[in-house]
Protein backbone atom coordinates (compact mmCIF):
# COMPACT_ATOMS: atom_id res chain seq x y z
CA UNK A 1 0.00 0.00 0.00
CA UNK A 2 1.82 3.31 -0.84
CA UNK A 3 2.81 5.83 1.91
CA UNK A 4 3.22 9.04 1.42
CA UNK A 5 6.03 10.77 1.76
CA UNK A 6 7.40 13.94 2.20
CA UNK A 7 11.06 15.28 0.59
CA UNK A 8 12.52 17.92 2.17
CA UNK A 9 15.56 19.66 -0.08
CA UNK A 10 18.05 22.61 0.71
CA UNK A 11 19.04 24.30 -1.56
CA UNK A 12 21.84 26.84 -1.64
CA UNK A 13 21.83 30.09 -3.79
CA UNK A 14 23.95 31.86 -6.14
CA UNK A 15 23.98 35.30 -5.07
CA UNK A 16 21.00 37.45 -6.61
CA UNK A 17 19.62 33.94 -7.76
CA UNK A 18 15.53 33.81 -9.62
CA UNK A 19 14.95 31.24 -7.53
CA UNK A 20 11.11 32.23 -8.38
CA UNK A 21 11.33 31.42 -11.89
CA UNK A 22 13.62 28.53 -11.42
CA UNK A 23 11.15 27.08 -8.85
CA UNK A 24 8.64 27.58 -10.63
CA UNK A 25 9.52 25.47 -13.99
CA UNK A 26 10.78 22.87 -11.85
CA UNK A 27 7.29 22.58 -10.27
CA UNK A 28 5.56 21.94 -13.98
CA UNK A 29 8.10 18.99 -14.51
CA UNK A 30 6.83 17.95 -11.09
CA UNK A 31 3.49 18.25 -12.29
CA UNK A 32 4.14 15.68 -14.84
CA UNK A 33 5.11 12.81 -12.54
CA UNK A 34 2.57 10.38 -11.05
CA UNK A 35 2.33 10.46 -7.51
CA UNK A 36 3.60 14.28 -7.10
CA UNK A 37 1.06 15.85 -4.84
CA UNK A 38 2.82 19.31 -3.87
CA UNK A 39 5.81 21.47 -3.78
CA UNK A 40 5.93 24.47 -1.50
CA UNK A 41 9.06 26.51 -0.80
CA UNK A 42 10.12 29.69 0.73
CA UNK A 43 13.98 31.37 1.56
CA UNK A 44 16.08 31.17 5.07
CA UNK A 45 14.56 34.44 7.21
CA UNK A 46 18.64 34.42 8.35
CA UNK A 47 20.02 33.60 4.75
CA UNK A 48 18.17 34.41 1.71
CA UNK A 49 20.87 32.37 0.22
CA UNK A 50 19.23 29.51 1.24
CA UNK A 51 16.04 28.09 0.33
CA UNK A 52 13.86 25.27 1.49
CA UNK A 53 11.99 22.91 -0.36
CA UNK A 54 8.71 20.87 0.88
CA UNK A 55 7.86 18.18 -1.39
CA UNK A 56 4.78 15.95 -1.11
CA UNK A 57 4.80 12.48 -3.06
CA UNK A 58 2.11 9.69 -2.82
CA UNK A 59 4.84 7.21 -1.93
CA UNK A 60 8.84 7.05 -1.67
CA UNK A 61 8.59 4.82 -4.78
CA UNK A 62 7.38 7.80 -7.11
CA UNK A 63 10.21 9.98 -6.45
CA UNK A 64 12.54 7.49 -7.30
CA UNK A 65 11.74 6.84 -10.02
CA UNK A 66 11.32 10.63 -10.83
CA UNK A 67 15.34 10.49 -10.13
CA UNK A 68 16.10 7.35 -12.34
CA UNK A 69 13.92 9.27 -15.32
CA UNK A 70 16.02 10.77 -17.94
CA UNK A 71 13.91 13.53 -19.77
CA UNK A 72 12.01 14.99 -16.71
CA UNK A 73 15.29 14.75 -14.06
CA UNK A 74 17.65 16.62 -16.73
CA UNK A 75 14.32 19.08 -17.46
CA UNK A 76 14.51 19.93 -13.50
CA UNK A 77 17.92 19.75 -13.49
CA UNK A 78 18.24 22.61 -16.65
CA UNK A 79 15.93 25.21 -14.39
CA UNK A 80 17.58 24.42 -11.17
CA UNK A 81 21.24 24.09 -11.86
CA UNK A 82 21.79 27.30 -13.09
CA UNK A 83 20.96 29.20 -9.50
CA UNK A 84 22.65 26.71 -7.47
CA UNK A 85 26.04 27.16 -5.64
CA UNK A 86 26.67 23.38 -4.32
CA UNK A 87 24.73 20.39 -4.15
CA UNK A 88 21.33 19.81 -2.69
CA UNK A 89 20.67 18.78 0.57
CA UNK A 90 17.89 16.23 0.57
CA UNK A 91 16.24 13.40 2.86
CA UNK A 92 12.44 12.42 3.51
CA UNK A 93 10.24 12.06 6.05
CA UNK A 94 6.95 10.72 6.68
CA UNK A 95 4.60 13.07 7.77
CA UNK A 96 0.61 13.16 7.45
CA UNK A 97 0.01 15.41 3.84
CA UNK A 98 -3.06 17.18 5.22
CA UNK A 99 -1.49 18.55 8.26
CA UNK A 100 1.85 18.89 6.78
CA UNK A 101 -0.03 21.45 4.14
CA UNK A 102 -1.85 23.18 7.45
CA UNK A 103 1.33 24.02 9.31
CA UNK A 104 3.04 25.15 5.70
CA UNK A 105 0.24 27.99 5.33
CA UNK A 106 1.34 29.93 8.49
CA UNK A 107 2.56 32.69 8.68
CA UNK A 108 5.76 31.43 9.79
CA UNK A 109 7.33 28.18 10.43
CA UNK A 110 10.51 27.15 12.06
CA UNK A 111 12.36 24.44 10.27
CA UNK A 112 14.31 22.34 12.94
CA UNK A 113 16.79 19.30 11.18
CA UNK A 114 18.13 17.73 14.87
CA UNK A 115 21.52 15.26 13.77
CA UNK A 116 22.88 12.24 15.43
CA UNK A 117 19.77 11.71 17.18
CA UNK A 118 19.40 8.65 19.75
CA UNK A 119 16.75 5.95 18.78
CA UNK A 120 14.53 7.25 21.26
CA UNK A 121 15.20 10.83 20.52
CA UNK A 122 11.36 11.45 19.66
CA UNK A 123 9.67 11.12 22.92
CA UNK A 124 11.75 13.86 24.72
CA UNK A 125 11.66 15.69 21.22
CA UNK A 126 7.87 15.74 21.29
CA UNK A 127 7.46 16.66 25.13
CA UNK A 128 9.74 19.62 24.27
CA UNK A 129 7.47 20.72 20.93
CA UNK A 130 4.46 20.38 23.89
CA UNK A 131 5.84 22.59 25.91
CA UNK A 132 6.97 25.12 23.29
CA UNK A 133 4.01 24.91 21.50
CA UNK A 134 2.06 25.75 24.14
CA UNK A 135 2.60 29.08 24.42
CA UNK A 136 0.83 32.06 22.41
CA UNK A 137 1.12 32.22 19.05
CA UNK A 138 2.01 28.35 18.54
CA UNK A 139 -0.09 26.77 15.55
CA UNK A 140 0.84 23.46 16.13
CA UNK A 141 3.61 21.16 14.97
CA UNK A 142 4.85 17.92 13.26
CA UNK A 143 7.71 16.47 13.62
CA UNK A 144 9.24 12.32 12.09
CA UNK A 145 12.14 10.47 12.11
CA UNK A 146 14.47 10.99 9.31
CA UNK A 147 14.15 7.74 6.66
CA UNK A 148 17.79 7.62 5.75
CA UNK A 149 20.92 8.80 7.85
CA UNK A 150 21.70 12.19 7.21
CA UNK A 151 25.15 14.41 8.26
CA UNK A 152 25.19 17.87 9.28
CA UNK A 153 27.68 20.67 7.75
CA UNK A 154 31.43 20.16 8.31
CA UNK A 155 30.56 16.48 9.72
CA UNK A 156 31.90 13.13 7.58
CA UNK A 157 29.53 10.72 9.75
CA UNK A 158 26.45 9.71 9.32
CA UNK A 159 23.42 8.94 11.85
CA UNK A 160 20.49 9.08 12.33
CA UNK A 161 18.28 12.59 12.25
CA UNK A 162 14.97 13.88 13.64
CA UNK A 163 12.80 16.38 11.29
CA UNK A 164 10.57 19.34 12.97
CA UNK A 165 8.04 21.91 11.80
CA UNK A 166 6.83 24.04 14.09
CA UNK A 167 4.30 26.98 12.92
CA UNK A 168 4.05 30.11 14.05
CA UNK A 169 1.76 33.62 13.70
CA UNK A 170 4.76 35.49 14.16
CA UNK A 171 8.56 35.08 14.74
CA UNK A 172 8.51 37.44 17.84
CA UNK A 173 5.94 35.43 19.66
CA UNK A 174 8.43 32.33 18.58
CA UNK A 175 11.65 34.04 20.49
CA UNK A 176 9.61 35.31 23.34
CA UNK A 177 8.19 31.73 23.87
CA UNK A 178 11.80 30.46 23.74
CA UNK A 179 12.91 33.04 25.85
CA UNK A 180 10.58 31.80 28.99
CA UNK A 181 11.95 30.20 31.77
CA UNK A 182 9.02 26.81 30.95
CA UNK A 183 11.06 25.97 28.25
CA UNK A 184 14.55 27.21 28.99
CA UNK A 185 14.17 24.94 31.95
CA UNK A 186 13.25 21.97 29.60
CA UNK A 187 16.06 22.26 27.19
CA UNK A 188 17.64 19.13 28.07
CA UNK A 189 14.96 17.09 26.68
CA UNK A 190 16.30 18.12 23.42
CA UNK A 191 20.29 19.08 23.82
CA UNK A 192 23.14 18.22 26.26
CA UNK A 193 24.84 14.41 26.55
CA UNK A 194 22.80 11.36 25.10
CA UNK A 195 20.88 13.47 23.12
CA UNK A 196 22.19 16.14 20.04
CA UNK A 197 24.41 19.19 20.04
CA UNK A 198 23.84 19.56 16.55
CA UNK A 199 20.67 20.86 15.32
CA UNK A 200 20.14 23.22 11.97
CA UNK A 201 17.23 25.60 12.86
CA UNK A 202 15.56 28.35 10.84
CA UNK A 203 12.30 30.45 9.90
CA UNK A 204 10.35 30.19 6.65
CA UNK A 205 7.54 31.90 5.48
CA UNK A 206 6.32 28.86 2.37
CA UNK A 207 4.56 30.03 -0.83
CA UNK A 208 3.33 27.53 -3.35
CA UNK A 209 5.38 27.53 -6.36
Amino acid sequence: MPLPVTEVVTLTLQPRANAEAAIKGFNTVLSRREGFQSLRWGRWEQDENKVTLIIGWDDISYHKAFEQSETDFADAEAFLGPILAGPPFMFHVYLDPIERERILSAPVVEVATFFSVPDDYSVEGERFLEILGSFKGGLGFLHADVVEEIFADGSDQKGKGWFVLLAWESIDLHVAAKDSDAVQQNYHLIKGEGKTNEIEWHYVTFAEA
